[in-house]
């Protein structure tokens, strides 16, 4: 009765035929999905490289500068030569001068062209002068945001490749935009107002000692 009911090889072989299947089946399953994840990310890279490829054809460089007459080693303007390789014209073109190791433009007012097919050039005027030193350890550069002819937004720091930015993250960089200058200005005006505030204080505390 016991051997009638023990199990025989040919079970045995069946469910080993079962598992056997069933673990081939989830390594097929977790491959395809594997190599669907993959053909996304691939898909999702062309088209980023399609869409970046005309700003990728949008330059913006310096080509000359200015320099103080009465002090030749600081620099008072540069003039950016802004090119446009693409067959396409690009809108809204604001451009900046920024040294690589300040995160401020340099500009007294940014240049802005409403559409620009091939080339432009662009004078700058410095908001405060660069000198030679500066330059051993940095790059001047022109900062260049648009909008490509398909409508996507772009931004571009000298030769580095375009960055596609979007809506909300330009909100961000406009308010940097306003913000940065404000707190570098009122950061100059507090240093420069630094020592007459120490000798302040300074003159307050002795005339509030005995006898002083």
């Amino acid at each position: 009765m016991l051997a009638a009911e023990a199990p025989k090889i040919t079970d045995w072989m069946q469910a080993w035929g079962s598992l056997a299947g069933l673990v081939m089946s989830t390594a097929a399953v977790i491959f395809t999905g594997l190599l669907f994840r993959h053909e996304i990310r691939v898909r999702r890279d062309e088209q980023r490289d399609n869409e970046a490829t005309q700003a990728r054809l949008v330059v913006a460089r310096p080509v000359t500068v200015k320099r103080n007459g009465e002090r030749p080693d600081e620099i008072t303007h540069v003039e950016c030569l802004i090119s446009n390789y693409s067959n396409m014209p690009v809108f809204n073109l604001m451009a900046h001068i920024q040294l690589i190791s300040e995160p401020q433009f340099l500009d007294e007012q940014f240049g802005l062209f409403n559409v620009l097919q091939d080339e432009a050039a662009w004078n700058a005027e410095l908001s405060r002068p660069v000198r030679d030193s500066e330059l051993s350890e940095s790059l001047l550069i022109c900062v260049i945001t648009f909008f490509d002819s398909s409508g996507v937004f772009w931004q571009r720091e000298g030769i580095n490749l375009p960055i596609r930015i979007i809506p909300s993250r330009r909100r961000f960089i406009r308010r940097l935009r306003i913000l940065v200058p404000r707190w570098s200005r009122a950061l100059k005006i507090w240093l420069r107002r630094l020592p007459e505030n120490i000798r302040y204080r300074i003159k307050q505390a002795t005339s509030r000692t005995p006898g002083g």
